[in-house]
C-alpha cells in the first residue's frame, strides 16, 4: 500500500523565491527516486506564502529513502529558515 502526504507550508515573504527553487529542485530529483510515485508541489494564487506539497510512495522504505537522502537534507537545511509554519498530514486513497 502507498503512502501519501500533504504538507503544507507558510513561507516567510522575503523567502518566497527561495523556497520556490529550492522545492522545483527537490521536486525533480525526487520524481527520479525509485519507489517515489508522485511529488507535486503547488503556490496558492490567493497567499503566495502558502505553499503544498503532494508526496506518494510506493512503501514505508522508497518514504524512508527520500527522508534520509542528501538531497532532501540539503532542501531541508536551504529552506528551515524561510518557513514559519508547517502541516503535515497523511491521507489514504479512496480509489484506484
Amino acid at each position: 500500500m502507498s503512502i501519501t502526504f500533504r504538507v503544507k507550508f507558510m513561507v516567510k515573504k522575503e523567502g518566497i523565491e527561495a523556497f520556490k527553487n529550492a522545492s522545483i529542485s527537490n521536486k525533480l530529483a525526487s520524481d527520479q527516486e525509485k519507489g517515489c510515485l508522485l511529488f507535486e508541489v503547488f503556490q496558492e494564487t490567493d497567499d503566495p506564502k502558502s505553499f503544498l506539497m503532494i508526496e506518494s510512495y510506493l512503501d514505508k522504505g522508497a518514504q524512508k529513502s527520500h527522508f534520509e537522502s542528501a538531497r532532501f537534507n540539503a532542501w531541508k537545511a536551504a529552506t528551515k529558515d524561510l518557513i514559519e509554519g508547517s502541516e503535515l498530514k497523511q491521507l489514504v486513497q479512496l480509489s484506484m
